[in-house]
């Protein structure tokens, strides 16, 4: 029994080992993620325009503070901000601060009712209709959910693929149209993938600019456009350089839900930091170390 023991005891420290190990350093599969090196993550974004990703709620407000307290214009500051969980009060008074003071904020919304949460705050007009699902059967890159769209910006015009996208409705007079689909487009409502009479026809619009103060926001209803495996597709990077290019770039991903895997990464990150600031780590270790030595050497079988 003792053999058996121990043998079991030293199969639940490797198995508890390798488990945080590939937790720590697998690559995160979490959608729109700084972290995630698959066709769903955001690495490529991030790499290829430099931004700095926002990833707790007292940095968003810490960052959006500090750019207020400067005294300094932030006119070539960009904060995407990709929403998913709702926005506090505090975060919507420093975003509306920073889009007068001159910044440039972009939303994203991908199904989700925190978009129009946000924008309602802001008194922007307009809202993500996020009843249906955006189809063109004739425009298309390689399947009819994902759209081919046209965007305008500093009188050139862009293609823009979109992938499983909303729209935007509202007082579209009060801002100005960014993207708009083709007149064959329609917005799939009974989610059946084929047009019905009752379902309405484009052109629609998929993103607006409203200009607040010394800056604007920039609102986009699909944030796929800019994940890795879309990025390089159509005139997608072209288009985010256009709007990025020379500014210091800002990706929020406080309002996205955090996947089981990514909190617990976090979690046992931040128990190793916080075991390692103790200095407590080497005699953990050197305590298994010796409940190991003396299981299978110290002590004779029985």
């Amino acid at each position: 029994m003792y053999v058996e023991y121990k043998w079991v005891l030293l199969l639940s420290i490797v198995l508890l080992s390798l488990a945080s190990y590939l937790l720590i350093y697998y690559p995160s599969t979490m959608n729109f993620y700084v972290e995630n090196p698959f066709w769903n993550g955001y690495k490529d974004f991030v790499n290829l325009f430099n931004a700095t990703p926002i990833l707790t709620r007292f940095d968003f407000v810490r960052i959006l503070n500090h750019i207020s307290l400067s005294n300094l214009s932030s006119k070539s500051k960009v904060l995407v901000t990709i929403s998913y969980e709702n926005y506090t009060d505090q975060e919507v008074k420093l975003l509306n601060k920073f889009i007068i003071n001159g910044g440039t904020l972009i939303v994203l919304n991908d199904f989700s009712s925190a978009g129009n949460q946000l924008l309602n705050k802001l008194d922007i007009g307009v809202y993500f209709n996020i009843s249906g699902i955006l189809i063109d059967p004739l425009y298309y890159y390689k399947d009819p959910h994902l759209p081919k769209v046209e965007a305008k910006e500093n009188n050139t015009t862009y293609t823009i693929i979109l992938n499983y996208a909303s729209i935007i409705e509202g007082d579209i007079s009060r801002n100005e149209i960014l993207i708009r689909s083709s007149r064959f487009s329609y917005f799939d409502v009974d989610n059946s993938s084929s047009w019905s009479p009752e379902e309405p026809t484009g052109p629609f619009i998929v993103g607006v600019v409203k200009k607040l103060g010394a800056g604007k926001i920039i609102i986009i209803s699909d944030p796929s456009i800019w994940l890795n495996a879309m990025l390089n597709i159509g005139d997608n990077y072209v288009f985010a350089k256009t709007l990025l290019d020379g500014k210091t770039i800002y990706l929020d991903q406080v309002h996205i839900p955090k996947s089981t895997q990514e909190q617990l990464r976090e979690r046992i990150i931040y128990l190793i930091s916080l075991l390692n600031s103790y200095g407590i780590a080497p005699l953990i270790i050197a305590v298994f170390t010796l409940i190991i030595y003396r299981l299978f050497l110290g002590v004779k079988q029985r």
